[in-house]
C-alpha cells in the first residue's frame, strides 16, 4: 500500500482485482460503522459499532490486508517495496509453563525479508511502517482437556506491548481459529517472532493436511507482513 496525493493505493494482483485511490476515497466517504471487538470478555469479546472518520479509515485498512497483496504503485522503487507470507502444516505445541516460538515452513512470498534457518525468525531489510497479519489454529490433542492458547509478536527479542491474543479451547470446541493483527514501525535488521505459551498439557496449534475433494490444507499457523508506508 503507498500513498498517493494523500490517499493510501494499493494494486491486488489476485483475480486482476484493483483498489485504486479513487475507489479507497469513495469508499471512504461512503463508510458509516465498523464494527470493533471490546475486550472486556477475554472469552469471546463484544462487538459494537463506532462512527469515527479515523476507524473508518483503519476498517478500510485491514479490509485490503490480504495475503496476495503483491505489489504498490509503480513510482515506488522495488527497493522499497517489502512483504513476506509464510506458514505452517505442523501441529507445534508448546513448552509447557514457558513461551514458545511458533516455526512457519513453508515461504509463499517474500521480499526484503529474511526468513531464519528455524523458521522462527524474519529479519527486516527495509525501514517502513508494517502491517502485520496472522492467523492461528487453535486444537486440543486430548478430549478431556480445555484451557486456552496465549499467541504474541516479539521484537527482537522482546514481547511487543498490546499484541498478545488469547484463544479458549474445550470439548464442546476442539478447534478454533485465532486471528492478530498490528501496525509497527520496522528498521533495517529488527527481527519479528511469533510467541506463544499453552495454559496446560495436549494444547497446541494443529493442522489438518490430506483432505478430501482435493482440498487445500488447513494450516496450523500464517503470518503476513508487508509494508504500507
Amino acid at each position: 500500500m503507498c500513498m498517493q496525493n494523500g490517499i493510501p493505493r494499493v494494486i491486488q494482483k489476485s483475480r486482476n482485482f484493483e483498489i485504486c485511490a479513487q475507489d479507497f476515497n469513495q469508499a471512504l466517504a461512503n463508510a458509516e460503522a465498523i464494527p470493533v471487538i471490546h475486550r472486556g470478555n477475554a472469552n469471546t469479546g463484544i462487538s459494537r459499532f463506532l462512527n469515527h472518520k479515523q476507524y473508518k479509515y483503519l476498517s478500510l485498512l485491514f479490509a485490503c490486508t490480504i495475503p496476495s497483496l503483491l505489489h504498490c504503485d509503480e513510482t515506488v522503487p522495488q527497493d522499497q517495496v517489502a512483504y513476506v507470507e509464510i506458514s505452517s502444516e505442523k501441529t507445534q505445541i508448546p513448552n509447557p509453563n514457558e513461551k514458545s516460538l511458533i516455526y512457519a515452513e513453508n515461504v509463499s512470498l517474500l521480499k526484503n525479508f529474511e526468513i531464519s534457518k528455524d523458521r522462527t525468525s524474519l529479519t527486516c531489510k527495509v525501514d517502513g511502517i508494517y502491517l502485520i497479519g496472522s492467523g492461528t489454529q487453535v486444537g486440543i490433542l486430548n478430549p478431556r482437556v480445555s484451557g486456552y492458547i496465549d499467541s504474541w509478536f516479539e521484537l527482537n527479542g522482546a514481547p511487543i506491548p498490546a499484541s498478545n491474543s488469547r484463544q479458549y479451547i474445550s470439548q464442546s470446541a476442539e478447534v478454533a481459529l485465532m486471528t492478530n493483527a498490528f501496525l509497527i514501525e520496522l528498521k533495517v535488521g529488527d527481527v519479528i517472532r511469533t510467541g506463544f505459551s499453552a495454559s496446560g498439557p495436549d494444547i497446541g496449534i494443529v493442522a489438518f493436511t490430506n483432505l478430501p475433494n482435493n482440498e487445500p490444507d488447513i494450516v496450523s499457523f500464517g503470518i503476513s507482513l508487508f509494508k504500507i508506508y
